[in-house]
């Protein structure tokens, strides 16, 4: 007796099926984590959230804010037009997160681009003794952590972020034993959609007064796109971790310096004293220091990395690689150059990387 059989279905078939579940993954739980986006500023110190104010104009009294720092306590003729006046204006500061004694014109003079947009988003000061290192998460948008003269941020570290975009939730700021932390919190779809659109309008800027820019222990930078630039500055360490964009450091001096990339560019100039580690999957890295270091390491999966030294630089070469160009425009007998103390080793499995003297 003959058994009838179903329609039996293919390997191809069950690829396809699953290829069309996966989609349809991908696109459900990106939806949910668009809508369920729910951003939340944590003040220094103390997290407190900044309760909305009413509308309507004509409120007898501004709503008071719970704030950690405590706001000036209002006069007794708070009726007066001129009082209720005053008081939404430091409410409306406190909703941006922007000090009550800041002095926008000041602030305007000190930041150019601030006067450019349409007002911060928010605005924080610290005391700069009590801050010795930065972590920085950004990613998208336009960084600018760069030095102040004294007198234009009174002698305070001003953290300043604008945007174009309404309805933006402002940056997480705290500091936590000594070290200022900076980023977005988002929660990301697979798609990235909760946090890019509102970040790539965003520039921040922080200002470090002059009398203190060169005293700071360490600088951790990562970005995700964007543009980032650091200039003026001194730490004992720098790490930058760029996924794509660019990434400026200018007149900056540090100990140790170590950029990674996996694509766009990144590029330095300044003072490197004692090591110096590049990690490039591709993208382009340009560093000139002024000094040599003690010890370089370069790691190219691909890409592009120039060198510039000083001229009277002393350093013996290591190279291994699988493909690629390397090219030292120096002097050499064999792989040494001058007195050869720095060690500078390079590995590479394509790519391009040129060590070159400079003025």
């Amino acid at each position: 007796m003959k058994t009838a059989n179903g329609p039996r279905l293919t390997r191809k078939t069950y690829v396809k099926l699953g290829i069309v579940l996966g989609v349809s993954l991908v696109v459900l739980v990106s939806a949910w984590s668009c809508l369920s986006f729910v951003p939340t500023l944590y003040r220094i110190g103390d997290a407190a959230e900044l309760a909305e104010p009413p509308a309507a104009p004509e409120a007898p009294k501004a709503p008071e804010l719970d704030t950690a720092a405590g706001d000036t306590a209002s006069d007794a003729d708070a009726a007066s037009k001129a009082d209720k006046a005053d008081k939404a204006a430091e409410a409306k500061s406190a909703r941006s997160g922007v000090d009550a004694g800041s002095d926008a014109p000041t602030l305007a003079a000190a930041y150019p681009m601030k006067a450019n947009g349409d007002g911060a988003l928010s605005h924080v000061t610290m005391d700069p003794s009590e801050v010795t290192s930065m972590v920085i998460d950004w990613p998208a948008g336009r960084l600018d952590i760069h030095a102040v003269p004294d007198a234009d941020c009174d002698g305070k570290i001003q953290i300043v972020e604008t945007t174009d975009r309404r309805g933006a939730e402002p940056l997480n700021v705290e500091l936590v034993g000594g070290t200022l932390r900076v980023n977005a919190n988002p929660v990301f779809g697979l798609i990235g959609c909760s946090t890019w659109a509102n970040m790539t309008k965003r520039t921040l800027e922080i200002g470090v007064p002059e009398s203190v820019a060169a005293t700071m222990r360490s600088l951790s930078l990562k970005s995700a796109s964007g543009e980032a630039s650091v200039s003026g500055l001194g730490f004992r360490s720098i790490e930058t971790d760029v996924a794509s964009g660019r990434c400026t450091l200018d007149g900056v001096d540090t100990q140790d310096l170590t950029v990674s990339l996996a694509s766009g560019a990144t590029s330095m100039d300044g003072r490197v004293e004692k090591q110096l580690l590049v990690d490039i999957a591709s993208g382009n890295v340009d560093v000139n220091s002024r000094t040599t270091p003690s010890s370089t390491e370069l790691s190219l999966a691909s890409g592009t990395v120039e060198l510039g030294l000083p001229s009277d630089a002393g350093f013996t070469m290591e190279t291994e690689k699988v493909s690629g160009t390397f090219t030292c425009d120096f002097p050499a007998t064999g792989p040494v150059v001058g007195d050869g103390k720095a060690r500078l080793y390079t590995e590479m499995a394509s790519g391009n990387v040129t060590i070159r003297p400079i003025g």
